[in-house]
């Protein structure tokens, strides 16, 4: 049980650190006079929407594991 909790942990913070990563990104202050900052901000938005769609479906997931194993 403590296995499944630590991988519960760790996915959690690697889609919040996902999330970080994107909104590092889509600040611009890696890059101020980079000639691709437009480019690197989009990529940092999609990063973000999709660290928020990870934790969203990773919940989804935990909820219908949970629910599976409380049937059994």
């Amino acid at each position: 049980m403590v296995n499944f909790a630590f991988m519960v942990l760790l996915n959690y913070a690697v889609r919040v650190l996902t999330i970080l990563v994107g909104l590092f990104f889509l600040s611009g202050r890696l890059f101020y006079e980079h000639p691709y900052k437009t480019e690197l901000q989009v990529i940092g938005a999609m990063l973000v929407v999709w660290g928020v769609y990870r934790i969203f479906s990773y919940r989804k997931a935990l909820k219908e594991y949970k629910n599976e194993d409380d049937n059994d």
